[in-house]
């Protein structure tokens, strides 16, 4: 597997484990007090700390992943460390390619997790569950594109 399906893996892993953790806090918290309309404010900080702690917690993620990785190369080839490395940073068309492919699938499953937030909304469900739905479909929307993208990388554009 490629570095940078390594890569990406690791920040899909690590943001479907925040996810759930996000799911299990919201699960727990939920019940009759938590979709009433004075409760939209609670949960709104609540995502927005949950989106802070994902960049931190990804950002961490991917430095320490770096490092192991770097060290790992360096201890049983240093020629190949090194090259790993610098071909990771120097992004080519096939690298661009695959990134606009799995961004548009990214983006049509936020907009179709949107499209269901309006639909929701419109079928009177709440405040609290139409915010849920968005945040989901901007979770489902990552992981999809990060699922494309392994796959484009470790397979080729041709196929798919």
């Amino acid at each position: 597997m490629s570095y940078k399906s390594k890569r990406v893996l690791t920040t899909m892993i690590t943001g479907a484990l925040l996810a759930i953790g996000y799911l299990i806090y919201a699960v727990g918290r939920s019940g009759p007090a938590a979709a009433e309309p004075g409760a939209l404010r609670s949960w709104a900080v609540a995502m927005l700390g949950f989106v802070g702690v994902t960049v931190v917690v990804l950002v961490v993620v991917q430095i320490l992943f770096h490092v192991v990785l770097a060290a790992r190369l360096s201890v049983t080839d240093g020629e190949a460390a090194e090259r790993v490395m610098t071909s990771s940073l120097l992004p080519d068309e096939m690298d661009r390619t695959i990134r606009l492919r799995s961004g548009q699938l990214g983006y049509l499953v936020v907009g179709l997790g949107f499209i269901a937030a309006l639909a929701a909304a419109a079928l009177g469900a709440s405040a609290v569950v139409v915010l849920h739905v968005v945040l989901g479909a901007f979770v489902v929307g990552s992981l999809a594109g990060g699922v494309v993208t392994v796959y484009r990388l470790e397979w080729g554009l041709g196929h798919g």
